[in-house]
């Protein structure tokens, strides 16, 4: 979980662990391409607008680096992408 929101990484987190999930987290793209260096992870959830390294950038990055990692990424609500 890729989000600089706390109060949106608590509910998530909280949700997929509920669930089963193990989830690690990152307020920022910078700190989870660093955590991705020491662990391997099935999926990310990412916020498109953060600090440092946002969204689009780092799934720039991602794709170079980790071509088949799924990557979900969280839109505010009140804007659609399609």
């Amino acid at each position: 979980m890729i989000d600089d929101e706390p109060s949106v990484v608590r509910a998530l987190t909280g949700l997929l662990r509920r669930d089963g999930y193990r989830v690690d987290t990152a307020g920022n793209g910078r700190y989870a391409l660093i955590q991705l260096q020491a662990r391997p992870y099935d999926v990310i959830v990412c916020d498109l607008h953060m600090p440092d390294l946002d969204g689009p950038a780092f799934y720039a990055i991602l794709t170079r680096q980790y071509p088949a990692l799924w990557v979900v990424y969280l839109q505010p609500a009140g804007n659609f992408v399609a």
